[in-house]
């Protein structure tokens, strides 16, 4: 990968899911840091790994919201339950997401999986990735 080549306009943010221990310390493999080290805003948030999930999304939020005064939208890849977290905090930040992108949902297969990609695209979310 050439150096600045795909450059986003906006920053990009990991939200974890439950953590575990087979990565626990390193829970996206060092991808940010990858992504940084080509010219990438990318930053990994951290919340609590398991407890209440509005516990979560605020913690989840507050580091978002720097980002947010800076760049007014994000970029979020979140990961398992932190899908589930992304989908709430996109309802609460209406199009201050550029993009959405989960990875391995814990909904996937429902019929209901979609439920909340509608709102968010109709709120200015540019693409939902499945």
């Amino acid at each position: 990968m050439r150096s600045n080549c795909l450059i986003t306009r906006y920053p990009i943010v990991f939200l974890h899911g439950s953590k575990s221990i087979f990565h626990f310390k390193n829970y996206w493999n060092e991808i940010p840091e990858y992504l940084r080290s080509y010219g990438y805003d990318a930053h990994e948030l951290f919340a609590n790994w398991r407890g209440p999930q509005p516990t979560r999304i605020k913690q989840f939020k507050d580091q978002m919201q720097p980002l947010i005064a800076k760049w007014n939208r994000v970029h979020i890849i979140a990961h398992s339950l932190g899908t589930l977290n992304a989908l709430e905090i996109g309802q609460d930040l209406n199009n201050q997401i550029a993009s959405l992108t989960v990875i391995c949902p814990p909904f996937g297969g429902s019929p209901f999986a979609e439920l909340g990609f509608p709102y968010l695209t109709s709120k200015g979310a540019s693409k939902v990735v499945l």
